[in-house]
């Protein structure tokens, strides 16, 4: 009886650190139905969006999605059902204030009490004020070799 009041504790343990984690974590982590209700959102998720957790729950993952992207969503669901994943991908969100937030996602289907969801990660890919849109784009001298020739009888990495 000892031992399972311990298992119990340790597990509760355990998820507290778990929901603790994914709660202050600057990834966006969403669980959504296959209709892309919302169920379950972090911190992170919702400030991408600029909503708090609860006004974020009451959206659909359509409503959040500019009306380009249709196809590519389209596609990538396809590839869930398929495979069970989803992307990397690069997208943009309807902010609460109606700017476009771009975004990575990526995403994996699982199960959860006989329901289908889809778990999503979501990397906001905005410059921060410490970055300038140069850092973030490859550098032009990175995107030229800028390597010399190897010496004869030098390897390369090729």
């Amino acid at each position: 009886m000892n031992e399972l009041k311990s298992l119990r504790t340790q597990l509760e343990t355990s998820q507290q650190s778990y929901c603790g984690c994914l709660g202050k974590a600057d990834i966006g982590l969403a669980l959504c139905r296959l209709d892309g209700t919302l169920v379950d959102i972090n911190l992170g998720y919702a400030a991408i969006l600029g909503y708090t957790v609860e006004e974020a729950l009451t959206l659909n993952c359509k409503n959040i999605t500019p009306e380009k992207y249709v196809e590519q969503e389209l596609a990538a669901f396809q590839e869930l059902k398929r495979t069970g994943l989803y992307g990397p991908y690069e997208k943009e969100y309807i902010h609460k204030d109606g700017h476009l937030v771009p975004v990575r996602i990526s995403g994996l289907l699982l199960e959860q009490n006989g329901e289908r969801l889809i778990c999503c990660s979501v990397e906001n890919l905005t410059p921060t004020a410490n970055e300038s849109p140069c850092e973030i784009q490859l550098q032009p001298e990175a995107a030229t070799n800028t390597k010399k020739p190897a010496q004869a009888g030098q390897k390369t990495n090729r």
